[in-house]
């Protein structure tokens, strides 16, 4: 069991928060979370909520994903089903409804890149004995038939970094994809930083 909150940065201002609750025995039940952020596209303000929920059966497997969307009123949604070897997703985008379907590995993790308490559920695979450079394959449930892929993960060992107003000291790891370079520090399960430099993001647990 662990729930907590993030405070979310861009170009080191304060844009919004993810508050989050993940309920697990055995790798069995649910990872839940609302993020709330504002951001300034064509000189117009925006604001964001995004609510997720995901079921996962023993040993992580995921079984459901349901992701609400509202963008300045405008709602969406995403539901998928996942089945061996195979996520079904369905996108209700308000004017009109899709599906998608994508091929996955059997120990595919469940990454939405815009919900940040997914991140350890990544990490919590990664192997601490072996070390080194580990590939894991993820599945971005709005990226549809596209959102299947591998990722790397690098444990660059413990130090020390800002966290916020002071520091703190982490296990800090670096992941990559062909698109994507995010660094992540943690510690006894716990994801504490995450820094998108790419983005100008970085993200701080407060709680």
């Amino acid at each position: 069991m662990d729930k907590g909150i993030f405070a979310i940065y861009r170009d080191g201002k304060p844009i919004g928060t993810e508050e989050f609750t993940v309920s697990l025995l055995d790798g069995a039940g649910t990872v839940q979370s609302k993020t709330a952020f504002r951001i300034v596209q064509d000189a117009e303000a925006k604001d964001i909520v995004l609510r997720t929920n995901l079921t996962l059966d023993a040993k992580m497997v995921p079984k459901v994903y349901e992701l609400q969307s509202e963008i300045s009123f405008q709602k969406q949604s995403l539901k998928v089903e996942f089945k061996p070897r195979l996520a079904v997703c369905t996108f209700d985008l308000g004017l009109e409804k899709k599906t998608d379907a994508a091929i996955l590995a059997a120990d595919t993790i469940v990454l939405d890149d815009n919900v940040f308490c997914h991140w350890a559920m990544l990490l919590s695979r990664y192997d601490m004995k072996a070390k080194g450079t580990q590939s894991f394959n993820i599945f971005v449930p709005q990226q549809g038939k596209n959102g299947y892929g591998a990722i790397a993960v690098t444990h660059l060992g413990k130090d020390s970094f800002a966290m916020g107003q002071g520091r703190a000291k982490g296990h800090h790891f670096r992941v990559q994809s062909p698109n994507l370079v995010v660094e992540l520090w943690a510690d006894e399960g716990r994801v504490l930083k995450i820094q998108v430099a790419a983005n100008k993001a970085e993200v701080f647990r407060v709680e």
